[in-house]
């Protein structure tokens, strides 16, 4: 036999349903799939049953936290065309404009998909940028939030899109997870949650806690299909 090793093979991603499958046809679940059926995130899907007016409460949050991922995007890549934003969403990229030069952030990836072929989840980074701190150049994780990041454990989620983006960017490095969340209706209109700040002694343990949710996921296919 021949030393070659066989490249790890890599999930189809569909942007229409969000979801990857691998070429076997098995499917690999998403992080924020996989926090939301095990009940660690909120359900939104859940919470859009209950009432009309409260699922189109969600259906209309939803779309404006769509378009505010895309506009942020453009905005890093220095392609934004102002005139072009709804007017429900501006605030909110003006938002992540006021903290993007606040903080002196620098794009290094952005809407990054990612795949973890040991542990078999993907997701979708939002961004991973540079920051010079104390003569240091640090790489920060970041994911955007128009709502509370406890809603979506973004404590864990980041931790989930770090291992992940470093497996497939081994020359990388990840230094702190951010969770920023954009408040236009504030005098600072951003709320930074850095899942990684030293006084925040639990870090190094959200991703064996992603994991045991991922177990617990991967052990629930029936019951997932039944609700």
């Amino acid at each position: 036999m021949s030393g070659a090793v066989l490249a790890a093979p890599v999930p189809v991603f569909d942007a229409a349903t969000h979801t990857s499958r691998l070429s076997n046809g098995l499917d690999v679940p998403h992080v924020t799939a996989v926090l939301s059926a095990v009940g660690v995130s909120t359900n939104f899907e859940d919470l859009a049953q209950l009432s009309p007016r409260l699922e189109e409460r969600i259906r209309e949050a939803c779309a404006r936290g769509a378009a505010v991922h895309a506009d942020c995007h453009a905005y890093d890549d220095d392609d934004l065309a102002w005139e072009t934003v709804d007017e429900r969403v501006r605030p909110y990229v003006e938002a992540w404009a006021a903290f993007r030069r606040a903080k002196g952030l620098v794009p290094v990836a952005r809407e990054r998909y990612v795949y973890h072929p040991m542990y078999q989840y993907a997701g979708i980074v939002d961004g991973v940028f540079g920051l010079r701190r104390a003569k240091r150049r640090l790489r920060v994780l970041v994911d955007i939030k128009t709502g509370d990041p406890e809603d979506a454990a973004a404590h864990l989620q980041t931790a989930a899109y770090a291992e992940a983006f470093l497996v497939g960017h081994p020359g990388e490095s990840i230094d702190e997870r951010w969770a920023v969340r954009l408040v236009p209706a504030r005098r600072v209109p951003y709320r930074i949650v850095n899942y990684t700040a030293p006084a925040r002694t639990t870090a190094r343990l959200d991703f064996a806690t992603f994991l045991a949710c991922l177990t617990t996921y991967n052990a629930q296919p029936g019951r997932r299909k039944a609700a």
